[in-house]
This record gives C-alpha cells, sequence and structure tokens, in this order.
C-alpha cells in the first residue's frame, strides 16, 4: 500500500508499507535435531545463537530460504516521460522489519525450520535499505496507470546480527503497481 504526492511537475514523493518475501537458494551441510530428534534443515548462520538446538554434519544438501519482511519505504520519483507511457526513475530508504524466515530442504527429506525475531534470532528485528528503481507506466485513463516497477535494495545495516560472508547488501525486486491518481 503506497501513496504519494506531486511535489512539482516531474517530482514525486512516494511513501507507505509492504511486504516482502524475499526467497534464496544456499547449500548447507548441517541439520539440526529439535527435542523430538525431528531433522531439521538449518545453515551455519544460525549456529552461534542457537545453543539449544543439537547440530549434526551430514551430507550437503539445498535449501531454499524464505524470509518475510514489513518494509516502510520513502522515495522521491522524477517523471522522465510522463505520457500515455511513463518512465519514472526512484530513490529513497525504507526501514524493514524482520518477521520469519523458514529453511526448507528442497529434497523434502528434512522438516522446514523456522525463525522469527528476537533475541536468540540470528536476525536483526530492524534494518535499513537504499532503495533504487525505475517505474514504466502506461495510462489507461484519465486517473489510472499500471506500472511495473523494477528495483534494488542495498543493505545499509545488515539484516544478521553476525556478518555474514555469504549475505549479500544487494537485492533485486520487481513490483507491479495499480495507481489511482486523485485530481
Amino acid at each position: 500500500i503506497n501513496m504519494g504526492t506531486r511535489l512539482a511537475e516531474r517530482w514525486v514523493l512516494q511513501g507507505g508499507v509492504s511486504y516482502l518475501n524475499q526467497s534464496q537458494g544456499y547449500t548447507s551441510n548441517l541439520l539440526a535435531l529439535d527435542a523430538n530428534n525431528s531433522r531439521m534443515a538449518i545453515v551455519s548462520e544460525y549456529t552461534s545463537v542457537k545453543q539449544n538446538i543439537a547440530l549434526s554434519p551430514t551430507s550437503t544438501y539445498d535449501i531454499n530460504s524464505v524470509s518475510e519482511l514489513v518494509s516502510v519505504p520513502l522515495q522521491a520519483g522524477y517523471m522522465v516521460i510522463n505520457r500515455k507511457f511513463g518512465l519514472q526513475l526512484n530513490s529513497g530508504v525504507a526501514a524493514d522489519m524482520f518477521i520469519r524466515n523458514t529453511l526448507t530442504d528442497k529434497s523434502g527429506q528434512l522438516s522446514s525450520f523456522s525463525e522469527s525475531a528476537g533475541s536468540d534470532s540470528p536476525y536483526n528485528t530492524f534494518s535499513w535499505s537504499a532503495l533504487g528503481g525505475t517505474e514504466l507506466s502506461y495510462k489507461i485513463g484519465s486517473q489510472y496507470r499500471v506500472s511495473v516497477a523494477p528495483g534494488f535494495r542495498y543493505a545499509l545495516s545488515p539484516m544478521l546480527k553476525s556478518n555474514s560472508e555469504n549475505a549479500s547488501p544487494i537485492m533485486l525486486d520487481l513490483g507491479f503497481r495499480f495507481r489511482y491518481i486523485l485530481k
């Protein structure tokens, strides 16, 4: 959910609240055993803060890591082209609030492992990101536009509490927007 206002003929200011679902692939050679000796997928970033989980080495396997966040972005945009087709360049910052990370073994042999924010979590509850991108839009009426918004997020503060060599500070994203313009 975003709202914006026109600051000048070609300048806009946009803000709102977004739900993010980021997916990354990993390879791990660790598995975790819970209190019931259930075998769960895990990655090395969890080992420094999860003392209550027994870890065991195993043969390598592929993991899908899905992180869920709530993001509050604030962006300034410049309308390069403002006709039937539009092109807007955006830049700004976002406060990101971590919700949960779920690790799933792609082969299905291990149980999924989920981790929320908190003191015993490897994830920071809040982080900051710089935003950049474009918005390619098409006017479908005097007050409506649909658009595709490819962009990137650069982590200004780490999502993980420990600095991980595997963590990339750049994330690419793709948004789809339906815009109603108040007149």
